[in-house]
């Protein structure tokens, strides 16, 4: 039985993560934060186990990664990093502590995971590591200067763990969502939505469970692809 480590697994993406490695037989630890209401309803899942972590806090992760490598039903095959916060202001207004959680949540903690959980994710070949990036990290996006930043933060990581674990033949490769049907899309009014969805080739906005599968591919099917960046996000950048 192998186990992937959901981080961020109550949002829209982690949740379809989640809930689509679990149908396929794969135990599901996740971490959550403020989202208790869903973390409930995943955690009546079979094999499907929550834990509440505040990504700010180095001791927090330190301890959910301990309790993930220690699990003794199933081994550990794949951290898939899911969580973010956005923030959308001129980046002349965003003072140290905005800076400080954005980067904390999206960039910091994908590290400190990597690092805690590297004994178990050495332990096989078929192991890998899968970064939840965005479009934004790759082209930059006016009023979300900071939100950019530490997403393009994480392509670097990404491919940089890549080259370090490339010779244990652990895979790392990050998903480069675009516009997604999730949560952070709520600030946009429907006439906003509808712009949107009319620059997009596929003219539609992306589903959590295309990121599902594509994560699944990553982990369970591919065997070769490594240090990539894969977009997801409908042609909206080619």
């Amino acid at each position: 039985m192998r186990r992937v480590l959901v981080v961020g697994g109550s949002g829209g993406l982690g949740r379809a993560t989640v809930e689509y490695f679990s149908k396929r037989g794969y135990k599901v630890d996740f971490t959550y934060h403020r989202s208790e209401k869903v973390a409930s309803e995943l955690e009546r899942i079979d094999g499907v186990r929550g834990m509440h972590c505040d990504l700010r806090n180095r001791n927090e992760i330190r301890q959910v990664s301990e309790t993930v490598a220690k699990a003794q039903d199933s081994k550990l095959q794949s951290l898939i990093f899911c969580a973010g916060v956005e923030n959308y202001d001129l980046y002349d207004l965003v003072n140290e502590e905005v800076w400080a959680e954005v980067m904390a949540v999206n960039l910091s903690a994908a590290l400190y995971f990597s690092q805690d959980l590297r004994s178990a994710i050495l332990s096989s070949r078929e192991n890998s590591i899968v970064f939840c990036s965005s479009i934004w990290g790759q082209t930059g996006a006016a009023m979300e200067a900071i939100y950019s930043a530490s997403k393009a933060g994480l392509i670097g990581l990404g491919k940089s763990l890549a080259k370090e674990l490339g010779s244990a033949g652990v895979r790392v490769n990050i998903i480069s969502p675009g516009a997604m049907e999730t949560p952070m899309l709520a600030r946009f009014t429907e006439a906003e939505l509808a712009k949107l969805k009319a620059e997009i080739p596929l003219e539609r906005l992306g589903e959590p469970l295309d990121f599902a599968k594509l994560a699944y591919f990553l982990v369970a099917e591919d065997r070769y692809m490594t240090g990539q960046v894969l977009g997801l996000n409908g042609g909206l950048y080619i």
